[in-house]
Order: structure tokens, then sequence, then C-alpha cells
């Protein structure tokens, strides 16, 4: 049930919350026994995996995923929502990566999540701006190359079960193939009915947001459309160095190459 705190035109606070304490939580984090194991996983979009940051939590216990893997900040931080009507309301805020959630404290020492995120313009947290996209979520800025940005997708997702095998014990090899676990809209946990270790992955995504605030995957065809003007000195740069575009570090050259032509 969502907390409704006033109607948009006249809000003077955060526009809307759910609330994700108490046995909501316990029912969609249903977790124990955190190891860090080392995980290297492919994907078709420009990520980068985390090395050491990877999850094994047992199927059988009930208690929540640390915050120190769970959110993206060591501690909730004082942050500014500046919503689309022109409201600026402050918060202590984190970003909850296994839900892929915006969350802050309420007064009364709840922890809520914020809703109508579509009516958020920008978010401005602990030194970093998140902007909202209706298909992606949440991305943090974490380039700027004058009109064109670079915005992270962080999450952690599952990356698969380590079967159970003779006498309860796991068998240290992993089946992405059993899972059982699916994620509701908001990306929390729906069900977990199975035998064995769930393995948890850190992901990060990183799309290409423009002086609009649209969002684009990464690539050759995109990032000549932004730099239209530049179009035969981009092609030029990367016929002398190739890019591979799900490289970050040569996406970010070939940026930095876009930003600085005059």
């Amino acid at each position: 049930m969502l907390l409704k705190k006033k109607q948009i035109n006249s809000q003077p606070d955060l526009l809307s919350v759910k609330p994700v304490t108490g046995s909501h939580r316990n029912k969609l984090l249903k977790m124990k026994t955190v190891t860090i194991l080392v995980l290297f996983l492919a994907f078709p979009l420009l990520t980068r995996a985390q090395k050491g940051e990877t999850l094994r939590v047992s199927s059988e216990s009930s208690k929540a995923v640390p915050n120190e893997y769970k959110y993206l900040y060591k501690q909730f931080a004082p942050g500014v929502v500046y919503y689309r009507n022109g409201t600026n309301p402050t918060a202590r805020m984190n970003y909850n990566l296994l839900l892929r959630e915006m969350q802050f404290l309420h007064f009364s020492g709840d922890t809520l999540t914020l809703d109508q995120e579509a009516m958020i313009r920008r978010i401005s947290l602990n030194g970093d701006e998140f902007i909202y996209d209706l298909k992606k979520g949440f991305l943090k800025i974490v380039e700027n190359y004058g009109n064109v940005k670079l915005g992270l997708d962080h999450s952690i997702q599952v990356a698969g079960v380590d079967k159970e095998g003779g006498y309860g014990q796991t068998s240290g090899v992993y089946s992405i193939k059993t899972i059982n676990t699916f994620s509701s809209s908001n990306s929390s946990i729906a069900k977990l009915d199975i035998k064995g270790d769930v393995i948890y992955s850190q992901q990060k995504i990183y799309y290409l947001v423009d002086q609009n605030g649209l969002v684009f995957p990464v690539s050759k065809k995109r990032i000549l459309k932004l730099f239209s003007r530049h179009r035969s000195e981009i092609l030029d740069y990367l016929e002398e160095n190739p890019v591979k575009f799900n490289e970050l570090d040569e996406v970010r050259r070939l940026l930095n190459f876009c930003k600085d032509l005059p």
C-alpha cells in the first residue's frame, strides 16, 4: 500500500513512498550466509564485471542480505530529489542495488522507497547525480562529455544456483538453467523455491545519455549521431584506433576524443 504524502501540485516533501521494512522486507528478502566469490559473466551490452563482489546466499535462511552488499553507499546520506513540478525535497537516501530502488529514511524510522519515479528529473546524492529512465530505471551519471553523459545501471542480479548435493552439501558448481527465482516489476525477489545456494553477481551496464536525458545503448552508430557535427573526425579516429564497444576503457577514450573536438 502506497503512503501518499500530498497531491503532486502542492508537494513540499517526497511524492509518494512504499514501505519496505518489517514483514514486507522479510518476505522479499529471504537470505543468509554471505561469502565472497569471483565470477566472470558476459553480457550483450557494455558491462563491467565486479571482481570479488559476487554473493553466495543460502536458500534456507530468512535473514536479509547485509547492507554493505545491498546498498550502493555504506550509509544513508543527505540527498535532494528534483521533481519535474519544481519541488526539491531533501532526505537521507541510499540506492538499493538488489531492488534497484532509491530509498530514504523517514522521520518515523522506517526505510521507504521513492514512488512515481517518472516525476523525478534528477537526484543529487552523496556528491553523485542520478537520473530516472522509464525502461532502464535509475542511472548514476559517472562521466560528462559535454552534451553527452555516461550513465551506469548498477545492480545485483541472480547469476545461478549451486545445486544441493549429497548429505545436504552444495556442489560448488552452479547451474544457471535451474533458477526458480524471478524478479517482480520493481525487481524484488518473488520466490526462492530451490535447494542449494543462490549466486548473486554485481552487474554494471553503461548507457549514453543525451542533453535531453534520453538513454541509448553504447554503440558506434549512436556516438556518430550524438556527435554528428564531427562525424568525419570520429570515423578517422576509429580507422586509426579501432574501438570495441563492449570495452569500457576504449569507449571512454573515444568519448574523451569526441568531447575535445572543436
